[in-house]
């Protein structure tokens, strides 16, 4: 995904976007001697990762709640439609408002990173002798802290950090973040 201003309208839509591409019929396309990566796949590599992985970051929740959250976050990646209020919403049961919409926001954030992540591994895998980088993006809003703001449009090696312990998104609980993978081919 391009870092440029059209992309940055907030993260309903960024992951909304994703979401329409696997559901919609594929278009032909050109050929093309650039390697890439199918954005569809980040559905399903965050719905699978999102059931086998969120809610583990959390040391104070049951592992029903941990469950929860892996469901919830799955349901809003296979589900067209499903909003980050229907997350929150399936959360509170174990959760208050706050505290639900805190964690839907961030694992959702963390699902589709490691999503994005996974699939520029494979492309590095595939392609060994191409640089595959990953680019750092914002919603370029008020919400967004300093130390996202930092990193928004910054681009390093699909295996190096951002920032010191910062691999992927999120990089902070309410984090609404994303990043890209592609390939560096000019380089």
């Amino acid at each position: 995904m391009p870092n440029n201003p059209s992309t940055k309208s907030g993260l309903g839509k960024f992951l909304g976007r994703l979401i329409d591409k696997q559901t919609q019929p594929s278009q032909k396309q050109q050929p093309t001697t650039e390697a890439s990566i199918n954005y569809s796949l980040y559905n399903v590599e965050a719905a699978e990762w999102a059931i086998r992985n969120t809610g583990a970051t959390y040391s104070d929740i049951s592992l029903e709640e941990c469950e929860s959250i892996g469901q919830a976050v799955s349901s809003f990646v296979r589900t067209r439609g499903f909003t980050v209020c229907k997350v929150k919403k399936l959360l509170s049961k174990y959760f208050d408002e706050e505290r639900a919409e805190l964690i839907a926001i961030t694992e959702i954030t963390r699902a589709y990173a490691h999503a994005a992540q996974i699939e520029g591994e494979k492309m590095k895998m595939e392609f060994p002798d191409v640089k595959v980088v990953k680019t750092w993006t914002t919603n370029n809003d008020d919400q967004v802290c300093p130390v996202c703001s930092l990193l928004d449009g910054r681009e390093v090696g699909i295996f190096e950090y951002f920032l010191d312990g910062i691999f992927i998104p999120p990089a902070h609980a309410g984090c609404r973040c994303w990043i890209a993978s592609s390939t560096a081919l000019g380089e």
